[in-house]
């Protein structure tokens, strides 16, 4: 296998790409030692990214899950698997194509620490740069609810300012997003979600703040200026 860092440049001819990758996957698939498998898998996967679909992308990610959980061997494996969600990310740009993977949250469950705060910034933002809207999908909002709370959770007495500037940012932008149209009960419901899991942040809790009042403001358009009790008792709390 030493010369797969070259197998996509230049790229096989596209009638000989999966037969390729099928030949030379039947090989890579039966090494034993999870380093050693790793350190090759993730090149092939930046390949299949590049030229193939997301059933092989799954089959691949999928065969690299199962390689690297007996034992917990992906507790020393970060490095290699951050390379794998690099190309995850380089290749769905858009949030909702990536979080509809099989193997998706399986995956981002063995990311841990720099790697998993490090990809998990990548993936918010690309939740940020959704259409309007697209945040109402329960499974779309989850999935940025979960990583948006990691950020936070990584964040400690320790964390450099920069550090803690960077994820407030992005979890505020979060939180100020997100919507649900005419529902105004469920975005409050998020609200609260909000307000009970991502508290340690000042540029957070200001967010919050502002969007209740926007909601306030807009649940007294709706019934005449009469203030209904949960809005009003949300934003004095």
């Amino acid at each position: 296998f030493k010369d797969h860092k070259k197998l996509g440049s230049p790229p096989p001819p596209p009638t000989q790409r999966l037969p390729l990758l099928n030949e030379i996957w039947k090989h890579v698939t039966r090494v034993e030692d999870p380093a050693v498998y790793v350190g090759i898998a993730s090149e092939y996967v930046e390949y299949v990214c590049t030229f193939f679909g997301d059933r092989e992308v799954c089959v691949l990610v999928g065969d690299v899950i199962s390689h690297v959980s007996p034992d917990r061997a992906y507790l020393n494996l970060q490095d290699e698997l951050g390379r794998i969600g690099t190309s995850l990310v380089n290749k769905y740009t858009d949030f909702r194509r990536i979080v509809a993977l099989p193997v998706f949250s399986s995956f981002l469950d063995i990311l841990q620490g720099p790697v998993r705060k490090h990809l998990g910034k990548s993936l918010l933002t690309l939740f940020l740069d959704l259409p309007p809207g697209a945040s109402r999908d329960p499974v779309v909002l989850h999935t940025g609810f979960t990583l948006a709370k990691g950020l936070h959770d990584e964040l400690d007495s320790l964390s450099l300012d920069d550090e803690r500037r960077q994820s407030g940012a992005l979890i505020a932008r979060f939180v100020r997003m997100v919507e649900f149209g005419d529902d105004l009960e469920k975005h409050l419901s998020f609200l609260v979600e909000c307000r009970r899991f991502l508290v340690n942040l000042d540029v957070v809790k200001e967010a919050v703040v502002c969007v209740v009042a926007s909601l306030i403001d807009r649940a007294n358009d709706k019934v005449k200026m009469k203030h209904t009790r949960r809005p009003m008792s949300f934003f004095k709390g």
